[in-house]
């Protein structure tokens, strides 16, 4: 109870003597102002999940998190001499070189390819695009950060049975219900206008109204249990009358981990004409090459239930005789 006690009063302190209506509580942790304590350092760790400990989670939608941490942290250069979060600007510019960067700058690259994080290298004021960061983390695992990890991970939402669960939606109502039932006294504290979601909901989802269906998709399958674990639907932050289309295409690519924003398969891989110029091609072939070929690939055409046929002229007829065969193996 003292370690909430001392949360709240660095909390209340913190919102008193400021003039801003935004906590940065991400902040206050870097800055060591609240105690972090974690559960291997404690004498007895049991405790944890005894009936007398109150354990406590607030929760945020996981579109809402990712967006805010963009906004908070990719998209805004930071005031500070450091930022952790200027080498993952470069780096997502280094990755779309062409989108960022003139030719002259592209040429920096090459020839420093082993380049050092420099604040004058041709990346180092780049703000990366919403669509090439979530890009990014989607597609490098090394990349995940407590400000987008999902809970279920982060916070070991089922191996933690928390007995409280708020949510930043509805976090006024949600810290008064816990007040009452931990027995608190924070009269003074205000939150009022700390935790405000209103227009700044509407400038997310324009964020994610610009996302290619497959990157929503792959962000879908990413907090799919922060979404079944705290009841958030995917459609709260998606313009009206968007539609999302998951296919099982959309999920390999996640699951596999390939790089594909920039990959439009939509005519790479029609056989529109391009099957009829290949089938006047076998229509010039003999009667035996035909059969070598159907010999030469038959396990896959077996395997794969392909068929010589496909690439013949209609009325094209292959009649394959022993004696075929024959010419092939010789």
């Amino acid at each position: 109870m003292s370690l909430l006690s001392l949360f709240l009063s660095h909390l209340t302190m913190t919102t008193n003597k400021s003039n801003s209506t935004q906590l940065d509580l991400w902040s206050m942790y870097q800055k060591t102002a609240l105690p972090y304590v974690r559960p291997r350092t404690l004498s007895d760790s049991s405790i944890l999940f005894s009936k007398s400990f109150t354990r406590i989670i607030f929760v945020r939608h996981p579109f809402e998190r990712l967006a805010s941490a963009y906004v908070d942290k990719i998209a805004t250069l930071s005031s500070e001499p450091f930022s952790i979060y200027d080498n993952l600007r470069r780096k997502i510019c280094r990755k779309f070189p062409f989108f960022y960067l003139t030719s002259s700058e592209q040429n920096y690259y090459r020839t420093f390819r082993m380049v050092q994080n420099q604040r004058n290298e041709p990346c180092d004021k780049v703000i990366p695009t919403f669509e090439h960061f979530v890009t990014h983390i989607m597609f490098d695992s090394s990349q995940v950060d407590v400000h987008w990890q999902p809970y279920s991970t982060l916070c070991h939402a089922c191996t933690m049975k928390y007995n409280f669960i708020g949510k930043y939606e509805t976090i006024q109502e949600d810290l008064d219900l816990l007040r009452v039932q931990l027995g608190l006294n924070t009269t003074n504290w205000n939150t009022k206008n700390n935790f405000s979601t209103g227009k700044t909901k509407e400038n997310y989802k324009l964020l994610y109204s610009k996302l290619p269906n497959h990157l929503i998709c792959n962000l879908k399958h990413f907090y799919q249990e922060d979404f079944k674990l705290f009841n958030y639907q995917v459609e709260d932050y998606l313009i009206d009358n968007q539609k999302v289309q998951c296919s099982s295409q959309s999920l390999l690519r996640v699951q596999l981990g390939l790089n594909t924003t920039n990959w439009n398969t939509k005519n790479n891989f029609s056989t529109g004409k391009t099957k009829e110029n290949y089938k006047l091609l076998y229509s010039k072939l003999p009667n035996h090459l035909i059969c070598n070929l159907k010999h030469f690939y038959q396990e896959d055409f077996k395997l794969f239930n392909y068929q010589v046929e496909d690439y013949l002229i209609d009325n094209q007829k292959v009649q394959c005789s022993s004696q075929s065969y024959r010419r092939f193996s010789l």
